[in-house]
C-alpha cells in the first residue's frame, strides 16, 4: 500500500513538472503569435498604401515605358500585387 502511494505520488509530481513546462512553452508561443499578428497587420497596411500609390502612379504607364526604371517598376509592382493578394487571403 505504501509503495503504491509512493509511486502514485511520484507520478503526480512528475506530471506536475511536465504540465508546468508545457504551459510555459504554450504561453511563449502565444506571445510570439501576438507579435507576429501585429507585424502582419502593420505589413498589411503598408502593402495596401503602397498598392494604392503604385496604382495611382501607373495610370499613365509612364514608368513602364522607360527601360531601366520600367524593369524595376514592373518588378516592384509585381511584388506589391503578390503581397496584396496574400494579405487579402490572410485577413479572411
Amino acid at each position: 500500500m505504501i509503495i503504491g502511494i509512493t509511486i502514485l505520488s511520484l507520478v503526480v509530481i512528475g506530471c506536475g513538472f511536465v504540465i508546468t513546462n508545457l504551459l510555459a512553452k504554450v504561453e511563449k508561443y502565444e506571445e510570439d503569435i501576438v507579435l507576429k499578428d501585429e507585424y502582419l497587420d502593420k505589413l498589411k497596411s503598408m502593402v495596401e498604401e503602397s498598392y494604392k500609390k503604385i496604382k495611382d502612379l501607373d495610370t499613365l504607364e509612364a514608368f513602364e515605358s522607360d527601360d531601366e526604371v520600367g524593369h524595376f517598376f514592373v518588378n516592384l509592382k509585381n511584388i506589391i500585387m503578390t503581397l496584396n493578394t496574400y494579405m487579402k487571403n490572410y485577413t479572411k
